[in-house]
């Protein structure tokens, strides 16, 4: 099964590049994990919102937002989620770019876990592999650019990049923000979603200077 990507890249107000990634999955190795994804791509993946309470640290935004950010949330919950319009969110240089950050009505929704066990005998060594979270618990996935063994603690390998390293190649180039000290910023892009007006830094270590969106993705089935 194969998995296209076509993101867009704001370059300036009048200049909007367009790339396009095809990735293979490995079903057979994370069936769990790789279903999840191609749904995610063919904006067909029910997820519920996050019940009252279970996602404060993620909407420090003060309880009247909250609510408001929750009722909205409810009001579209039939509504599948999509990577459609969703963002590249993080991008360190020669190691990986952090992809699905998603947005507005999707933001508040649970994300689907997977076994942990799965893809256990792959390892993110070689540029071009598509890695999720082990267990699951987020939409965002990541594409490496070279070799990156630490990834093997904390995420598995579910496919890998078979057109489109030109496209790598290019959203590695793009600048981002950089804070001295602050290392590689949070792990996941629910967690960067601090509340308004923050003044830490963190929150946006690593994040593209210019938007980045994956403007459509879609399945291809064989």
């Amino acid at each position: 099964r194969k998995v296209q990507v076509d993101v867009a890249v704001q370059m300036s107000a009048e200049e909007t590049a367009r790339r396009r990634l095809v990735l293979g999955l490995y079903g057979d190795e994370a069936p769990t994990a790789t279903s999840a994804f191609s749904q995610l791509a063919a904006g067909q993946l029910e997820a519920p919102c996050a019940t009252d309470g279970s996602e404060g640290e993620l909407f420090q935004r003060g309880a009247l937002t909250k609510k408001s950010v929750g009722r909205a949330c409810l009001a579209e919950e039939a509504k599948p989620v999509s990577y459609s319009g969703s963002q590249v969110w993080r991008i360190v240089k020669g190691k990986r770019v952090d992809f699905g950050q998603v947005q507005g009505k999707f933001a508040q929704r649970v994300p689907p876990i997977s076994p942990p066990s799965e893809a256990r005998g792959l390892q993110h060594d070689a540029s071009g592999l598509l890695s999720v979270p082990k267990s699951g618990g987020a939409f965002d996935f990541t594409v490496t650019l070279g070799p990156v063994p630490e990834l093997d603690d904390t995420n598995k390998v579910i496919g890998r990049v078979l057109e489109g390293m030109d496209t790598l190649e290019f959203l590695a180039d793009v600048p981002v923000v950089s804070f001295s000290g602050q290392g590689e910023g949070m792990a996941t892009s629910r967690q960067k979603q601090c509340f308004y007006g923050s003044s830490d830094t963190y929150c946006s270590q690593l994040k593209p200077i210019k938007k980045i969106l994956i403007q459509t993705s879609l399945v291809e089935v064989p």
